[in-house]
């Protein structure tokens, strides 16, 4: 499953820009069990990775910053959020 989300940022160079993000989910569960006699599904989302799909329309300096944020954790929260409104 994916989630898309637009954040509104500001760079370093204090330019304001619109991303375009999409986090991306996996079933990283165990599936279907038994435990004791009683059956379940652990489905287990994972945020496997956040893709900002409007990179290309930045400069390599904005984008260098971008996915240093993204690959620090900036908008984990975000995408989450919005991944339980969905489920």
């Amino acid at each position: 499953m994916n989630v898309n989300i637009t954040k509104n940022i500001t760079l370093n160079d204090d330019t304001e820009v619109s991303l375009e993000l999409e986090g991306q989910f996996v079933n990283g569960g165990i599936g279907a069990y038994e435990f004791w006699g009683a059956k379940g599904y652990d489905s287990h989302p994972e945020l496997d990775n956040i893709v900002c799909e409007n990179i290309d329309d930045f400069t390599p300096e904005q984008q260098s910053q971008i996915e240093e944020m993204i690959s620090s954790g900036d908008f984990d929260s975000e995408i989450w959020d919005k991944f339980n409104q969905l489920a």
